[in-house]
């Protein structure tokens, strides 16, 4: 366990965390809303929090369960907690189910008697008040905030550690409205100290061999992704069998006047949570800052040789709504293939071309990199987003519908 002891405050912002805990005369430093830690930081990837399915199709009026799945990775835990955002205005928790095991037994929050306050939970998660009362939810609505400790309230006493893997919860949604919806563990903000302090964002607590407590990082995994539309619109259209042709150059589609509207002709996303695994394919984008997701675009600007361009604006939709700020940066290297990049393999960006603001699901956002457009008139032009908010922002790839796939306007002369 000597490879615990790394150094303070590593790259938390873009973790989940697992904190250790010593157990001091058999006494676990809890109260019966939050679990209380100490210690420094250090790496362990060993243990995951992870949602399974990690994709769901239903309709409005349907619901649906999400397991909460908890693997120590080897290390002896002494509880969790779990901090879950989801959109209320798309998704109704209605239910939540705790398993617990013979170690890993008491709920937080628990009631005066020591019972899980479920109905604290259902209301704040879904409402952002509790009783009538705002305070009692300091998270607010769209946030699920529950724990599992090793402790017994009755006897007033710990119960060991636990080693292994098993579903520490169900949770279950009703879908309101159409839209595609992410449910995410929330990460670590990092703020730890010498002295006893609240855990407040999904983590697992674990006890090293000896020594004073630890708080141990792990790579954040997989958000479910929550498709909710009428069944007839989820059917999944027919995949053409891949040949060795090669890509059909897209032909640009004229508009009015002296403009055009050009596709990309290649997209594709990287994640750190996966970070071998190509998404060339796939329906969705995704930019994030925890876990790192990076989005890629390519263009043929080769139509607009010799034309003095005025304006060039880039047109996504989106499919997850977050509040953040993304960048739009260049991207020098125009060999990539959108079925071979991965997080491991990841295209180098430039400088910044602009900055923009995510917005609602199913809303259109309209980015303006004429500058960049103008560079390149007459060749391929690829460029890359990313951004630092821990809410993402996802939406349609060049492989949707012909009127939600990205599309960049260029008006000229």
């Amino acid at each position: 366990m000597n490879k615990l002891n790394l150094s303070r405050k590593s790259k938390i912002i873009t973790t989940l965390t697992v904190f250790s805990m010593l157990l001091v005369g058999g006494i676990v430093y809890i109260n019966r809303n939050k679990l209380f830690v100490r210690g420094v930081t250090s790496i362990a990837p060993s243990a995951v929090l992870a949602f399974s399915p990690d994709t769901i199709n239903t309709s409005p009026g349907s619901s649906f369960n999400v397991v909460v799945n908890l693997n120590t990775g080897g290390v002896g835990v002494v509880g969790t907690d779990l901090l879950i955002r989801f959109n209320k205005d798309v998704l109704l928790l209605e239910d939540i189910l705790i398993s617990g095991n013979s170690i890993l037994r008491s709920v937080m929050p628990a009631t005066s008697g020591g019972s899980f306050d479920r109905q604290l939970v259902l209301d704040c998660a879904n409402t952002g008040s509790h009783n009538g009362l705002t305070s009692a939810c300091s998270r607010g609505a769209g946030i699920i905030q529950v724990g599992l400790a090793a402790y017994d309230w009755s006897s007033n006493t710990t119960t060991g550690m636990y080693t292994g893997n098993f579903p520490a919860a169900t949770l279950s949604f009703k879908a309101l409205n159409f839209g595609q919806s992410s449910i995410r563990f929330i990460p670590t903000d990092g703020v730890t100290n010498t002295n006893f302090t609240t855990t407040t964002d999904s983590n697992v607590v674990a006890i090293p061999s000896g020594g004073d407590p630890l708080d141990i990082l792990i790579t954040p995994t997989s958000r479910v992704r929550v498709n909710v539309a009428d069944l007839t619109l989820i059917t999944p259209t027919p995949t053409p069998t891949p040949t060795s042709s090669p890509t059909p150059t897209v032909t640009p589609t004229p508009t009015a006047g002296n403009s055009v509207s050009l596709y990309p002709v290649a997209d594709t996303f990287v994640t750190s949570s996966e970070p071998n695994k190509n998404r060339g394919k796939t329906t969705s984008l995704h930019v994030d800052g925890s876990p790192v997701e990076i989005t890629y675009m390519k263009f043929d600007l080769a139509s607009l040789a010799g034309k003095s361009i005025n304006t060039a604006k880039l047109k996504v939709r989106v499919t997850n709504y977050s509040p953040a700020n993304y960048n739009v940066k260049r991207v020098s290297d125009n060999s990539w293939k959108e079925t071979v990049v991965d997080y491991n393999n990841q295209l180098v960006m430039g400088a910044i071309i602009t900055t923009f603001a995510g917005a609602d699901a199913g809303s259109w956002i309209e980015i303006d990199i004429s500058s960049y457009v103008k560079d390149r008139k007459g060749s391929l032009m690829s460029i890359g987003f990313d951004g630092s908010g821990s809410n993402g922002l996802d939406f349609n790839s060049r492989e949707s519908s012909d009127s939600n796939r990205p599309v960049l306007i260029v008006t000229f002369n």
